[in-house]
């Protein structure tokens, strides 16, 4: 545990100190994949040189363009920024209700810490110090100038030519990253890439359209409510939408703020707050949906925290990549065996079975969250399956840890009766017995509780016209059991039992029964231990005098009617 947790705290390092390196490398990367569709699609009319300089020629042409714009806007904007500030400082005095409003309050407090700021470091300054200013260079003096804008410029070429490379050269990438891993590992990593990359294509070409939409619509109603520089805010919010479930949200705000600060009133702004939140509602619950699917296999819970996660490591960037490295991390989970502990954390696949589940809960007395499960089951694998899936399965486990003192009696006995609680519950198939007179079935439980409530569930799936088989409680003796066996004189009886400590019992009660009553058929209803082969012990009780042994209630409601009706 100690070396897992230095090795993650080590990668966690290297993405946080690798950040101007890696973080170019993954935006061209995501890059790639979604110009990998128009690039497939123009090389099946024409080669792979010429498909790829004009999908870059679009490429940039398209974010040319749309750059250009946004800089026109955003350059209107500034220009027009002291208008509307002194517009919000107007009305947000006028909020200030004659000085004695909540925001008339805050300000008075605010500025009554800043003089008490002011006059305790006044107070404490006894040595005036002058400031000199230190000799720079030209060269030094000019670098500074183009620091700012020569970083960005570099890095986006960076990105540009690694983006080409990689969709020009993505056979050769994709042979290589097979070699590295291994060619003993040729299928996984197969798999893997190809599940990789089209799981982040699609995602990735599906919410580019739908944000793109979204914002083409913020910026459409946002002009009829009269907000300026519209498809500057329509812009910002189709990209900020990448950002999962904080966005859309944080989108809004600078387009509320200058709609509260240029319309008297709050009509404008409050539409501007609708627009937003409405169409988020309907593009994340409506549209998506539809366009994505409801699974991108990864959990809801899983994006949020991942979005934090990259927002730490690699800052603001890190926030639109937080979903595509998620979903690579899922993919390569799911493949590579050192890593399924990220398709448990991110998947969103079910943790654990409903067996488990139901499990769990009857051992936390949790009876109505176990009730739920049985019936959820039910509702997708009809009553037999949710018992053979789910219930069968739960008393099987208990059944197993009660016997390796895992679990008390008293909880074994609150599973059964809870088991038999809920078995009662779920909808019963109708029975009506005919008046002639039916097959006659007899159930016995061969060591414990657990047992009747096996043979209860084998009694409600026998059909109307095999009439009803009586369970015997665990708690009869063997003589009772044979004093019953010769009273009724039954067709056939049912031994049921759970493994481990139920074996021998089963096994008794088919020597005597099978030497008492030879015309007697029994049949032993025994479900099997997870990883245990079913065949010895099935050998076993067919040696103790078992005509039929069985594991699943499907298999022995079919025996039972074939024994019934000889």
């Amino acid at each position: 545990m100690l070396a897992k947790l230095a090795t993650g705290a080590l990668v966690v390092a290297i993405l946080a100190l690798g950040r101007p390196v890696l973080l170019p490398i993954a935006f061209a990367a995501v890059l790639a994949l979604i110009l990998s569709g128009p690039m497939r699609w123009l090389e099946r009319h024409v080669s792979r040189i010429p498909a790829l300089a004009l999908v870059m020629v679009l490429a940039a042409s398209t974010l040319g363009g749309a750059g250009f714009v946004l800089v026109r806007q955003f350059d209107e904007l500034t220009t027009q920024l002291g208008k509307y500030t002194e517009s919000m400082r107007r009305k947000v005095g006028a909020l200030q209700a004659g000085g004695i409003g909540p925001l008339a309050r805050v300000e008075v407090m605010v500025a009554r810490v800043a003089d008490g700021l002011e006059k305790k470091k006044a107070a404490s300054d006894d040595v005036q110090v002058q400031v000199m200013p230190a000799r720079v260079s030209r060269a030094t003096h000019l670098w500074d100038l183009v620091r700012p804008l020569a970083e960005p410029l570099i890095t986006g070429l960076f990105v540009l030519v690694l983006c080409v490379f990689m969709l020009g050269r993505r056979d050769d990438l994709r042979s290589r990253l097979i070699r590295l891993v291994g060619t003993r590992h040729l299928t996984a990593t197969t798999r893997a890439l190809d599940e990789g990359e089209q799981r982040i294509t699609r995602y990735l070409r599906d919410q580019t359209a739908i944000n793109v939409i979204f914002g083409g619509v913020v910026g459409v109603g946002l002009y009829f409510i009269g907000v300026p520089y519209f498809v500057l805010w329509g812009a910002v919010a189709a990209v900020a939408r990448f950002v999962p479930y904080l966005g859309a949200i944080a989108s809004m705000l600078l387009p509320t703020a200058l709609a509260f600060a240029i319309f008297p009133g709050w009509s404008r702004a409050l539409l501007t707050v609708g627009l937003f939140v409405g169409m988020d509602l309907i593009t994340a619950y409506g549209i998506e949906p539809v366009l994505i699917g409801y699974r991108t296999g990864v959990s809801s819970i899983a994006l949020l925290i991942s979005a934090f996660f990259w927002a730490w490591i690699w800052g603001p960037m890190g926030l639109v990549l937080a979903i595509p490295m998620t979903l690579s991390l899922a993919v390569a989970g799911r493949h590579v065996p050192g890593l399924r502990f990220l398709a448990v954390l991110l998947g969103d696949d079910p943790a654990i079975g409903p067996d488990l589940e139901f499990y769990q809960r009857l051992v936390a007395r949790d009876e109505d969250g176990a009730a739920g499960i049985a019936r959820a089951g039910q509702a997708e694998l009809g009553r037999a399956g949710a018992m053979d899936r789910i219930l069968i399965p739960a008393l099987a486990r208990a059944a197993r840890e009660r016997g390796r003192r895992q679990i008390t009696d008293d909880d074994h006995a609150f599973i059964a009766v809870g088991t038999r609680d809920i078995v009662g519950h779920l909808q019963p198939r109708g029975k009506d017995v005919p008046a002639s007179r039916p097959g006659r079935a007899l159930g016995v439980a061969a060591h414990r509780a657990d047992g009747e409530v096996l043979l209860e569930m084998l009694s409600g799936e026998l059909g109307p016209e095999e009439g009803e088989m009586e369970v015997l409680p665990a708690t009869m003796t063997v003589d009772e059991v044979l004093s019953r066996v010769e009273g009724i004189s039954p067709q056939a009886v049912c031994i049921g039992s759970f493994p481990p400590e139920g074996g021998p019992h089963a096994r008794r009660l088919c020597q005597v029964l099978k030497a008492r009553f030879p015309r007697v058929r029994v049949m032993a209803f025994r479900p099997g231990e997870p990883g245990v082969d079913p065949s010895l012990a099935a050998e076993r009780l067919r040696e103790a005098g078992a005509d039929v042994v069985v594991a699943t209630l499907a298999e022995a409601a079919a025996e039972m009617t074939r024994l019934l009706r000889r």
